[in-house]
């Protein structure tokens, strides 16, 4: 039922080994993919030899970008599939060998040669948006977001806010290109079904964003393609778009036989998209008693060759850049800019992390230089009920960042540490706040779910959601079990096909609990209202009459009473199906291009958090020792799960915070990680103590009050902990990782009488 703490719907399996994951699919005479990936960042390609590759023994295909019907994919529809003419970034796709096994299809990709035109590269954005700088591609360096090239918001006049302001301040902030480094690679196998249609088994988010896009690519309607989803080793965003499905579907339909390729951890780096890296510039007014008046956000993004979905992260972006804070003058300036980097799309928050960051460690700059308590500046700039909010809409009575403030204060109060605990040590505390919008931007289509109820009273949820290991499956069937008062075990939630079940939202933006949870409580309302209907008719009474209670319909006699099971015979018997359909849709629409008003987006998640760190002076480490996650989930539908999310979520942006760069700068703007032993992500031994603190203000129209929280958790961690580092040792923070090399380098700055 809601609110208990259930053990996961397929808990067991995971923890046995045996879980069947799409990598342990397999058909007879399946052939394996290897790929050939560019060497260099930006070249043109001259010539390609294929002949001693295809004359290898066992070598049954080589696929390039001549092979492809539309060689376009992505958010923006601008992403090659194979390279066409050039490259544009290191680990780019230039061919790919089919062959009996993934041994022999390497040999062959070993065999492929090509002669290149080495062209002059660009790693930073800003030097991109230069004249004369290196071209990534054809129309330009920066990319179109609207006809002024730029993503606008304008909420008020800030410079007649600025002019109210007693000060004003403005600051700059960095931020890396970050891995979703999950432990399942990319993995798919493509073969045929009964019917001969192509048949994809994809490790994919978004089974029906993956079947349109595989469609569009191969140039085939849809109902010649299937694509089924499976067990998802973590996704993180970076299995939200096609990947290894046109390349294995394409060797299939060429070849004839079943088709695999698995990822390795190096392609993981290289091949797919990451998290961007932006510039942000943060300037704001502010009164003496600490009123904000007025901010503007200029923020710069880093997508790499191709948009992707650069152009959506920016929406999403400059919504909430300002903060959960009230703005009554708040404008947003956002670029999208090319260079010669694996493109940027969605990881875990899509492009709300980084401006947490600034935005956080800007207000902590600001509490500091006012001599004001950062706890008390935040609570008397708090967005509340019903304020003017994001992009222009009010802010519905649901919203929490004063419920979740008090929630972490207790601990953020108590027990200070010890200032200096050794002789190089030096410790302190820091706070942050966190908001996220639910859903994808004013783009989300109708979910839909179906129900059915069995002869034997088992209820099934046709459910076209991937479950990424968030545990979706286990609160769909607690759903389900609230609204029709029966345990757990009598309901169960199928896999993704696209080809059996409604469309359904993708696993990802924290909208699948928000939108498949309230198609499902759609669903099986009126499940729950047939057998009314059912028992009426039998008993020739009206519905009025009759009570539903635990899973049985009772009338008024003391001999009438149907459980679920006689209820389905019942209405079988009656010529009734016991199967529904429940659709939602989000209520939003889209930004205007001059002002970029609109309502893109129908909840907001709102969290808060304090981080404890250890700063050793002598090497420069930062080590957390704490830290205390207070989350608003509207309700939380499984106790237990919620912790789990808000654990992990304070774990994966303790990599943003302290280690994780894709493209460190002693590289040369060029990612050379072949694996996770380089790309330097949290292990259990760089774990701190995290306290997960459950906040519930149920939402209006959340699914009984639920909201999603799966990105929401990491918006607030890597700003906390730098915080804490400039309380620790004055300095704050305004690049991410704050590496070992980084904060000594700001260390001896300071020391200097530099500017750090």
């Amino acid at each position: 039922m809601l609110g208990e703490s259930i053990p996961r719907y397929d808990g067991e399996r995971h923890v046995t080994g045996t879980t069947v994951y799409v990598d342990d699919v397999r058909y007879p005479g399946m052939l394996h993919v290897r790929p050939l990936v560019s060497p260099h960042a930006n070249a043109r390609i001259l010539e390609m030899r294929l002949d001693k590759a295809a004359a290898l023994p066992g070598v049954h295909l080589i696929l390039t970008a001549e092979d492809i019907p539309r060689n376009r994919f992505g958010g923006a529809g601008d992403h090659h599939l194979f390279a066409d003419g050039f490259v544009r970034y290191a680990g780019q796709l230039v061919a790919a060998v089919v062959a009996e096994d993934a041994v022999t299809a390497q040999q062959g990709a070993d065999l492929i040669e090509v002669d290149y035109e080495v062209l002059p590269s660009v790693f930073d954005c800003l030097e991109a948006m230069k004249e004369g700088a290196p071209q990534v591609r054809e129309h330009g360096n920066i990319f179109k977001l609207s006809p002024t090239g730029q993503r606008k918001i304008r909420i008020g006049d800030v410079e007649s806010g600025f002019a109210e302001a007693d000060y004003i301040f403005e600051d700059s902030f960095v931020t890396p290109v970050q891995s979703h480094a999950f432990l399942e690679t990319h993995v798919g196998v493509a073969a045929f079904d009964e019917r001969s249609r192509l048949l994809v088994h994809s490790t994919g988010q978004s089974i029906h964003w993956i079947h349109s896009s595989l469609a569009e690519v191969l140039d085939l309607p849809m109902e010649k393609i299937r694509v089924v989803g499976g067990i998802v080793g973590g996704g993180f965003g970076g299995k939200s778009d096609v990947s290894v499905e046109p390349v294995i579907a394409l060797a299939a339909l060429k070849t004839g036989r079943p088709v695999k390729w698995r990822w390795t951890f190096e392609e993981e780096l290289r091949l797919p998209t990451n998290r961007g890296g932006f510039h942000l510039y943060y300037k704001t007014g502010v009164k003496k008693d600490g009123t904000i008046t007025a901010r503007s956000v200029k923020s710069i993004q880093d997508i790499g060759a191709f948009c992707y979905r650069g152009n959506r992260s920016l929406d999403r972006q400059g919504t909430v850049a300002g903060g959960p804070y009230r703005l009554p003058n708040y404008w947003f300036d956002g670029w999208a800019v090319h260079t010669n980097k694996v493109p940027a799309a969605a990881l875990r928050g899509f492009a709300v992390p980084m401006v947490s960051f600034a935005c956080e460690g800007h207000m902590d700059r600001i509490a500091s230089e006012l001599g004001l308590d950062p706890l008390e500046f935040r609570y008397k700039n708090a967005l509340r009920e019903n304020d003017p909010g994001f992009r222009g809409q009010p802010v519905d009575d649901r919203v929490s960042v004063i419920e979740c403030l008090k929630a972490a204060e207790p601990s953020f109060r108590a027990d200070p540490p010890v200032r200096r605990p050794g002789k190089n040590l030096r410790r302190g505390r820091g706070l942050a706040l966190g908001v996220m919008p639910i859903g994808l931007t004013a783009g989300t289509a109708p979910v839909a779910v179906n129900a059915y109820l069995a002869l034997d009273g088992l209820l099934t949820l046709a459910v076209n959601t991937s479950d990424l290991g968030q545990g979706a499956r286990t609160v769909f069937t607690q759903l389900a079990a609230q609204i029709l008062e029966i345990e757990e075990s009598r309901i169960s939630a199928t896999l993704a096909d696209s080809s059996l079940y409604p469309a359904c939202a993708g696993s990802g933006a924290s909208q699948v609990t928000y939108l498949t949870g309230n198609a499902i409580v759609r669903a099986v309302e009126k499940i729950r209202n047939r057998a009314l209907e059912v028992a009426a008719q039998k008993w020739g009474l009206e519905t009025t009459e009759l009570t539903y209670r635990e899973g049985q319909v009772l009338g008024p006699g003391p001999d009438q009473c149907l459980d679920l099971s006689q209820i389905a015979v019942e209405a079988d018997r009656q010529g009734r199906g016991m199967n529904t359909t429940g659709v939602y849709q989000a209520r939003t629409w889209l930004p205007d291009e001059e002002k970029g008003l609109g309502k893109p987006y129908e909840e907001y998640n709102y969290a808060a958090c304090w981080a404890e760190v250890e700063v050793d002076t002598e090497t420069g480490r930062v080590t957390v020792k704490r830290l205390v996650s207070a989350v608003d989930v509207g309700q939380a539908i499984n106790p237990m799960a919620v912790e789990g999310q808000i654990e992990g979520g304070a774990i994966m942006n303790l990599g943003y915070a302290l280690t994780e760069d894709l493209y460190p700068p002693f590289q040369g703007g060029r990612n050379a990680a072949s694996g996770l032993h380089e790309y330097l992500i949290p292990t259990i031994m760089d774990v701190p103590m995290v306290e997960p603190i459950i906040v519930e203000k149920p939402s209006r129209k959340g699914p009984l009050g639920a909201k999603g929280l799966g990105e929401v958790t990491a918006t607030m961690i890597a700003p906390a902990i730098a915080n804490a580092v400039a309380e620790a040792t004055g300095i704050f923070p305004d690049r991410l990782p704050i590496s070992p090399e980084r904060m000594l380098g700001l260390l001896k700055k300071r020391n200097q009488g530099e500017e750090p």
